[in-house]
């Protein structure tokens, strides 16, 4: 009986066509496959691309579809970064940024919606959520028990927040959440300056954060352009792992990065963690 649940991140190029992206996420699954990746995160819009116009006429839905089913063969889990129309509760269909979780048998688990938009969310007509995004994934403790493994969503702000706004990052710490997944897709190729800027600023901060939540996060960029275009420069943001303030796993900054990383069920379970606020 495995003692751990293997989460992999996959850093990859978002393009601008559902069909061309289903081709990437196919082979991020293979890999994962291979792998023996209990869950996969994909970064942020991965299905659907970052564009305006998305799901027109329904493609973002039936490639969803294709995925869940060539994950099942495969026998992986997915934290599916997409827009998405969703209906409210009032029955109106409203554009949203998600990470969608499918268990290895493709059970949908749940959907995280992004909260703080930005501009390019903003003119897609992405609406944002107003409470944070947390969801059960199911693992086995030390003696094969069954046992709900709780895990916050953050699609790319959320993790950072803004002023008189909540701080997501705390809220899920203090509900108890054991293990924190970012997906991100950010802006890259502005100019030599602001590049090495904010992906130093994203670094600095996926470390504070992790610190201070004490506990694990993974976290996932595109490795092209917002828009779709190629590119073959430094992401936004690092991939990887961290715990407690520290990258146990750091992937280079650019092109196609697979990793993974064993995370014990008893530190999951008791929110244990070598590194954390006064532990190192």
């Amino acid at each position: 009986m495995k003692s751990f649940l293997r989460f992999a991140g996959a850093q990859i190029p978002v393009r601008k066509t559902v069909e061309e992206n289903i081709i990437t996420l196919k082979t991020a699954i293979d890999w994962a496959s291979d792998n023996e990746v209990h869950y996969l995160v994909t970064p942020e819009a991965s299905l659907s691309g970052y564009i305006k116009g998305f799901n027109i006429n329904g493609d973002v839905v039936a490639a969803e579809k294709e995925i869940v089913s060539y994950a099942v063969k495969k026998s992986v889990g997915l934290f599916l970064g997409t827009l998405w129309v969703d209906t409210d509760p009032g029955g109106k269909e409203v554009k949203r940024n998600q990470l969608r979780v499918y268990d290895s048998t493709g059970k949908f688990i749940g959907a995280v919606n992004k909260t703080l938009i930005c501009p390019e969310d903003h003119d897609i007509g992405i609406i944002p959520n107003k409470t944070p995004g947390a969801c059960f994934v199911p693992g086995t403790d030390e003696t094969g028990n069954p046992i709900a493994i709780s895990a916050a969503g953050f699609i790319c702000k959320d993790l950072y927040g803004r002023s008189n706004f909540p701080n997501l990052p705390s809220m899920a710490r203090e509900a108890g959440v054991m293990i924190g997944i970012h997906a991100t897709n950010a802006m890259r190729n502005v100019g030599d300056v602001y590049d090495k800027v904010m992906y130093d600023w994203h670094n600095a901060n996926l470390q504070i954060v992790s610190y201070l939540a004490g506990g694990p996060f993974i976290t996932v960029d595109n490795c092209n352009l917002m828009n779709g275009d190629d590119w073959d420069g430094q992401t936004s943001s690092p991939s990887g792992v961290l715990i407690g303030g520290k990258w146990v796993v750091q992937v280079p900054s650019h092109g196609t990065q697979y990793f993974f990383y064993d995370f014990p069920i008893r530190n999951l379970i008791h929110r244990d963690w070598p590194n954390g606020p006064g532990k190192n």
